[in-house]
């Protein structure tokens, strides 16, 4: 699978290990990967904005990378220049292509590129990346105006300019292209590492099994726990992941099984939010009360469905026989039929319950009782009237 790896990691800057994992995933079949990599979530968030400061007659453009992964942002690059063209630079234009035009004004003569990395260099200052985390990290809803006024100040910063006026838009990515370029430049200033230990292809939208009865409470749930969940996603290639991700002892065709990476307390709240991890750079979360019950896998039902997988015959054995647990198609957990016809019993026409005379017995009292009742009402009346 050598030509496939080096296929994926060419177009899609991933390392060769994680490209070999995704292949293994998907037996060999690379389109399938491709189809999933295609498919992931757009976890960048890309600001390219321009400044024109008027008392430095200087014109500046930048590009900034927020990751929404690691909830910091990771990349910037700006340009700085005299010439008035630089202000005309089209912000609305595609990231990559916004790039190349950058480069050509950064190549121009009139370029400065000391107040540029001085700039860079202050707005990922160690005390601004949670700032810019606060005004980006929601990514539906972001803070525009206090972004603006951020990115007003910090320049103003550098080049002591109060009539900086700035412009910015925002565009979504997916981190495999941003990748690719992050490994591939040398312009701008990069604040994490290209390759981050846990890269999301996906985060699937699920929801845990809950137990009342015999779950565990979500704020016990550690690295070593596996939490039964039911899938919400309905991108395309989602179908083909369950089919994949689903363990042959569970009949609900949306049910997986998820390994807990993280367990958080989310801040000014009991909730507890967890992240779980599915396959290679395939992810979920969900956030629920710390007191809630989730269903876990236990190691018998893992044992049992490594036995189901590989053709082996539990009850022929001499060990005691396990019973999995199984969902029905809504999800809910339920008792295999095989358990229900042992403890269930079946009341045939033939076999009459042993308590059933004496219920018969009971209601023939009761009826002679109210007739005597009634008699003695009728005769006291009578005397009366």
């Amino acid at each position: 699978m050598g030509v496939e790896a080096d296929i994926l990691v060419n177009n899609y800057g991933i390392s060769q290990e994680f490209a070999q994992n995704l292949l293994d995933f998907f037996e060999g079949d690379v389109d399938k990967v491709i189809q999933m990599m295609e498919s992931s979530d757009k976890d960048i968030t890309v600001v390219k904005g321009k400044f024109i400061a008027s008392r430095r007659n200087l014109y500046g453009a930048f590009l900034l990378f927020y990751n929404h992964q690691s909830l910091v942002p990771e990349y910037i690059f700006v340009v700085c220049s005299t010439d008035l063209n630089l202000s005309r630079i089209r912000i609305e234009d595609p990231w990559a292509a916004y790039v190349e035009s950058l480069r050509v004004h950064q190549m121009a003569q009139e370029s400065d590129p000391d107040v540029a990395s001085r700039i860079e260099a202050q707005v990922l200052s160690r005390d601004n990346i949670s700032v810019l985390t606060g005004y980006l990290a929601d990514k539906t809803n972001p803070d525009l105006i206090n972004l603006k006024r951020f990115f007003t100040n910090e320049i103003n910063r550098v080049i002591y300019d109060a009539n900086v006026l700035v412009k910015f838009v925002l565009e979504e990515a997916d981190i495999f292209r941003t990748r690719a370029f992050l490994s591939n430049t040398h312009d701008g200033l990069k604040a994490i590492s290209n390759n981050p230990a846990n890269l999301v292809l996906m985060n699937l939208k699920v929801e845990p099994v809950l137990s009342p009865l015999g779950g565990k409470d979500v704020e016990s749930l550690s690295s070593m726990d596996e939490v039964y969940v039911r899938v919400l996603d309905d991108r395309p290639i989602v179908p083909e992941l369950v089919e994949r991700l689903r363990p042959p002892d569970i009949l609900a065709p949306t049910t997986i099984v998820g390994k807990v990476l993280e367990n958080q307390l989310m801040p000014e709240s009991e909730n507890r939010r967890v992240t779980l991890l599915f396959g290679p750079g395939i992810f979920g979360s969900f956030v629920l009360g710390g007191k809630v019950r989730v269903q876990t896998r236990t190691e018998a039902a893992a044992k049992s469905s490594t036995a189901s997988s590989k053709g082996g015959d539990v009850s022929s054995s001499k060990e005691p026989v396990i019973f999995s647990l199984n969902f029905d198609a809504d999800g809910n957990p339920v008792a295999p039929s095989s358990l229900s016809d042992t403890t269930i019993p079946d009341l045939t026409v033939g076999e009459k319950p042993k308590n059933q005379a004496s219920v018969s017995s009971a209601i023939i009292v009761g009826i002679v009782a109210m007739a005597v009742l009634t008699l003695l009402i009728l005769v006291f009346s009578f005397v009366l009237y």
